[in-house]
């Protein structure tokens, strides 16, 4: 079996935000978190992989998180679509994922979905394919 690639991206900006709940305060940038996302990789009529992938959305500030986190399904299936997409044309277990295309992929699908502009960017913190 192959080693499985793996490969985390670390953002500058997530050391300027601050982790908050719903119900707290807190002044700059929050930060929200999504549950990993896993798409299958497939070649034609085959799946021969998965692509898992972590995300965090950096939101303009505490009082956007609340909305967010309501939103999170709606938000994880955007992100969920884009992912699967981005598997399809451009993901291989066997080679290095190109997480700068990923991120900005799923950035624009998530961007174009977020009608009250709560969402500043989106980190991708985690990418990781391996063969099924």
């Amino acid at each position: 079996m192959r080693p499985i690639q793996y490969l985390a991206v670390s953002a500058i900006a997530l050391a300027q935000g601050t982790m908050v709940s719903a119900n707290e305060g807190a002044a700059g940038p929050a930060l929200v978190t999504m549950k990993e996302i896993v798409v299958p990789i497939v070649d034609g009529s085959r799946a021969y992989g998965r692509l898992r992938i972590r995300l965090v959305l950096l939101a303009h500030d505490a009082s956007a998180v609340a909305p967010l986190e309501a939103r999170m399904p709606e938000l994880r299936e955007t992100a969920l679509i884009a992912a699967a997409e981005f598997a399809r044309f451009y993901a291989s277990p066997f080679a290095p994922i190109d997480a700068a295309r990923l991120a900005k992929d799923v950035g624009a699908a998530l961007a174009a979905h977020d009608a009250d502009r709560a969402i500043t960017r989106v980190l991708l913190i985690g990418v990781y394919a391996e063969r099924s």
